[in-house]
């Protein structure tokens, strides 16, 4: 069994989810703190604002986690899992496929992308930590009625498992990323 643990890299959208929502956040407290100055009397200005306080603070905690994500690529028992990782504390699993099932598994690079392209995929899933990781692999699969590609990072050792569940469905490369 082999087990791998993927932190998506704060780059592009990533990056852009992180900086509004804190943009969200800073909004969210100024605008409680202009209501209560606006509609609430001073006597209770103290304690509306310590409301608001942990009203911002509970909309923090709750989203925050959900632009935290790591990716976990379990490969063993026949299958391959990928499941994400919110906040190192919410776990969802993403698919899980049979590894005799998978019917292309190769390493994602220039010929693979052209292909993959002309391809009609119902489904991408993405359990990588960038798109300029030095090796991303693919798993072409069916999921019984749509097409579906699972692009994924793995040790040699994942590898290892998939070439020898499945030798025929790996498809080799001559160009690198």
């Amino acid at each position: 069994m082999s087990e791998c643990i993927i932190k998506r890299k704060n780059q592009g959208s990533a990056l852009v989810g992180r900086i509004a929502a804190i943009v969200g956040y800073v909004l969210l407290a100024i605008l409680l703190c202009v209501l209560i100055i606006a509609l609430a009397p001073p006597p209770l200005f103290v304690p509306l604002f310590l409301i608001a306080a942990a009203f911002v603070a509970l909309v923090v905690f709750v989203t925050w986690k959900f632009l935290c994500v790591e990716y976990e690529i379990v490969i063993g028992n026949g299958e391959l899992c990928a499941s994400a990782i919110y906040g190192r504390s919410v776990t969802r699993r993403l698919l899980s496929v049979t590894i005799k099932d998978i019917s292309e598994i190769g390493v994602y690079d220039d010929q693979a992308y052209e292909r993959l392209c002309s391809m009609s995929l119902q489904k991408n899933t993405l359990c990588i930590s960038s798109l300029s990781a030095p090796l991303i692999y693919y798993a072409l699969y069916d999921n019984g009625k749509d097409r579906c590609v699972l692009y994924f990072e793995t040790n040699e050792r994942g590898m290892s498992i998939l070439k020898q569940d499945n030798p025929s469905a790996f498809k080799q490369n001559r160009s690198t990323r």
